[in-house]
């Protein structure tokens, strides 16, 4: 339960910092990502306390209404996606993960600093990384984690992505 008073804490921490970006003109974004961030902790702490219930509910509410998906809907969906994504290297979901294959080649302990540097061509990059970490109905699919400061691939799809990585390399090898 200790990891549960961290997580409060973090989240705590980045509803303060969207309270206070929302008071600055022009810093909807980077609200917007915090706010995002808040989400994903309060979805990993939620885990955290319903991991020891096997009949928790699969599908929760957030207080706006929209649904949060489980675990399988998440892979699911990660499946239909990621191959469009290897087909069309101009999305920005798709740059974000083919950047950080490449770069996890080389470094093992990839941060999101590490990653958001290799990525600064791209607008909005905290937001959308936030939308490629969590859990949700209009996210772009889950396939990152962050253990100790270090991404990873989200382990239920990590041997997919990689399978189809492996494939779309291939095939530009071949063009």
């Amino acid at each position: 339960m200790s990891t549960s008073c961290g997580l409060i804490s973090d989240i705590r921490a980045a509803i303060q910092s969207a309270a206070f970006l929302i008071s600055k003109e022009g810093a909807e974004k980077a609200a917007h990502s915090e706010l995002v961030q808040s989400l994903v902790l309060l979805s990993q702490l939620e885990k955290e306390l319903t991991e020891d219930s096997p009949s928790a509910i699969v599908s929760k509410t957030t207080t706006s209404g929209s649904s949060v998906t489980s675990p399988q809907e998440e892979k699911s969906k990660v499946e239909k996606r990621v191959p469009k994504w290897f087909r069309n290297p101009q999305q920005i979901n798709s740059k974000i993960l083919m950047r950080y294959l490449e770069l996890s080649k080389s470094d093992p302990f990839l941060t999101q600093n590490k990653l958001r540097a290799k990525c600064e061509d791209i607008k909005d990059f905290d937001g959308n990384y936030n939308q490629m970490k969590n859990f949700g109905p209009k996210n772009h699919g889950k396939v990152f984690e962050e253990n100790g400061g270090c991404i990873v691939l989200w382990e239920p799809v990590r041997k997919f992505i990689l399978e189809q990585y492996e494939h779309s390399v291939g095939n530009d090898s071949v063009k």
